[in-house]
């Protein structure tokens, strides 16, 4: 494993600070990249920060620059950053060499900046010992794999999310959950999909996903995740459904559209009207719709508007039996 630490003394000398990023499989390097770093720039605040398997943007703090270690999402970049590496030994080499088709490195492989892609084939080839990055592509494309690969593939893909869209064609009432606002606007344009159905949808911004903060949302019939498809949230064990934009297309069309992407929505479903969706501190869910709840059950048909009375009770009958 090595640093570029060139790069990372160019960069420390315009800034004010930065944090190192470590994924748990590359804890062990921290406490000696931060003592070189320190050594070049005493000055410099450090900031230490556990990542999980994939280290994304989407989940860290905001800072002027970052040091990666560990392997880095494919999909969402860090502003500014350097990135732990790993060599290839000469057989891995010549099997890159070998392959007729798209090869796609995790951020770890400085192999000709990661991927190198061929535009007449489909067929792809991924290069990473890292699970989630070879589940993310192995849902995604027909893949060879560098360094094998037993997990889920594209027909459990696709079978998961047909089953969780019959499950959740019947409910009525959602929460839209995005982990980032990065994924403010797809959020939204989900949230109007649902409404535009005739059914109800929440928004909900929450930054950190796992079960003992989603067992408190109440009221609702499922809930609609969007978050880095990097990142397995949808295997969390609670009494509604989790499903993606993906779902919700197959739930609205009845069909799926043949594209294997979980965060993939379909703009015929969306009101070309201005939304007005509020989204404010983390936690914080904005209702458009008109509903405020539902009673369990009621005789009253009352229709009439009363004004109702002013000031403070000072006591209540039958208080304190």
């Amino acid at each position: 494993m090595w640093l570029d630490y060139e790069k990372i003394q160019k960069k420390i000398a315009n800034i004010k600070e930065l944090a190192i990023l470590a994924s748990k499989d590359y804890s062990n390097m921290v406490e000696d990249v931060y003592t070189k770093i320190q050594r070049m720039n005493n000055e410099i605040e450090i900031f230490i920060l556990s990542g999980d398997t994939i280290l994304c943007p989407s989940k860290a703090t905001k800072f002027d620059f970052y040091v990666v270690l560990g392997v880095a999402c494919p999909l969402h970049n860090f502003d500014d950053a350097v990135y732990v590496n790993q060599d290839l030994n000469d057989e891995d080499l010549e099997q890159i060499k070998n392959f007729d088709g798209n090869v796609i490195c995790d951020s770890t492989f400085n192999y000709k900046d990661g991927t190198i892609e061929h535009e007449k084939t489909t067929k792809c080839m991924i290069v990473s010992k890292n699970s989630l990055f070879k589940r993310y592509y192995a849902t995604q494309k027909d893949c060879t794999f560098l360094f094998g690969y037993d997990g889920e593939s594209k027909m459990d893909f696709l079978m998961a999310r047909i089953n969780k869209a019959e499950k959740v064609r019947a409910k009525q009432i959602f929460a839209v959950l995005f982990t980032s606002y990065i994924f403010e606007e797809k959020a939204i344009k989900v949230k109007n999909q649902i409404v535009n159905s005739g059914r109800y949808a929440y928004l909900l911004h929450l930054k950190n996903v796992h079960y003992n903060r989603l067992i408190t949302i109440e009221g609702i019939d499922a809930i609609v995740m969007i978050d880095c498809p990097l990142f397995d949230n949808l295997n969390i064990d609670i009494f509604i459904p989790i499903v993606t934009p993906c779902e919700i297309n197959y739930m609205l069309t009845g069909q799926w559209d043949g594209i294997y992407d979980s965060h993939k929505i379909d703009e015929k479903h969306i009101s070309t009207t201005t939304d007005l969706t509020q989204v404010k501190g983390a936690g914080e869910i904005i209702l458009q719709s008109g509903f405020l709840g539902l009673e369990f059950g009621s005789d009253n048909k009352d229709y009439k508007i009363y004004e109702g009375q002013t000031g403070i009770a000072d006591s209540y009958e039958k208080e304190g039996e």
